[in-house]
């Protein structure tokens, strides 16, 4: 993805980098660009329509997808690994970005 705003680009980075073990925090990601949130919030919606925190998510459900099919792991040590607090949490997260089940997700991957 080419974004030309490069405060936004340098928050994406972060992020995706952050979110493979945990869910970073939009003032934190801010903090560590020397920003406020609400002026990352308004250049992401400017650069991408989107908000730092839809990126957050769009990249653990990225990160997810990806152990779901590259791997055998369970959704207890799926979540363990992504910083979620159990696999209930994991499931309820990727149902309501995706749609789908982690289940489904994969067999329908695997199809």
């Amino acid at each position: 993805m080419s974004i030309r705003d490069p405060l936004v680009a340098s928050a994406v980075r972060l992020i995706r980098k952050q979110a493979a073990a945990t869910a970073p925090r939009v003032g934190e990601i801010a903090d560590q660009l020397g920003v406020s949130a609400s002026l990352l919030r308004q250049r992401f919606l400017e650069a991408l329509g989107i908000s730092p925190k839809e990126e957050v998510d769009r990249a653990r459900l990225d990160i997810i997808r990806h152990w779901l099919t590259t791997t055998k792991l369970g959704p207890g040590d799926i979540a363990a690994k992504t910083g979620f607090l159990d696999a209930a949490e994991l499931r309820r997260f990727f149902r309501r970005g995706t749609g789908q089940t982690l289940q489904d997700y994969r067999a329908a991957f695997k199809a």
